[in-house]
């Protein structure tokens, strides 16, 4: 039993940094797919708004995020080009209005993203960034 486990553990882990680093880009400074990730992973949410993750964002890069600067970033990470990582989940709120937010389409892609973050120590953009709790009480 332990040998599948380990097994079915690590495909699913090769499977999901196959598809993470295949999102990600690899030129350009702003590199809003990779905060996007991991601004939905470090969100204890597994529903965000766009307005979270571009709070978060704003914090990370040190300048003014608005929804406009990502909105082709956010909708390539739900594109099967980039895997597919992240769905539309349409929800009602506390209201009944119903409201798009943004999920996971893996839930366990929130764990891995945060692993992945810890693993790859810190990024160009550390400098400016102030990190959430989450991933700060993991360094």
């Amino acid at each position: 039993m332990e040998n599948a486990l380990t097994y079915y553990v690590e495909k699913k882990e090769s499977r999901l940094y196959r598809i993470y680093k295949n999102a990600m880009e690899r030129s350009g400074s702003k590199k809003y797919r990779k905060h996007i990730l991991q601004a939905m992973a470090e969100l204890e949410d597994d529903y965000v708004t766009t307005s979270q993750i571009c709070e978060l964002l704003t914090q990370y890069m040190g300048e003014e995020i608005n929804s406009s600067q990502i909105s082709v970033p956010l909708k390539n990470l739900k594109s099967a080009k980039y895997g597919c990582i992240l769905q539309d989940a349409v929800r009602a709120d506390i209201d009944g209005n119903f409201v798009t937010y943004t999920a996971f389409s893996d839930p366990a892609f929130k764990s891995f993203i945060r692993i992945q973050f810890l693993r790859e120590g810190p990024s160009d953009m550390d400098a400016k960034q102030t990190r959430t709790p989450f991933l700060s009480s993991l360094r």
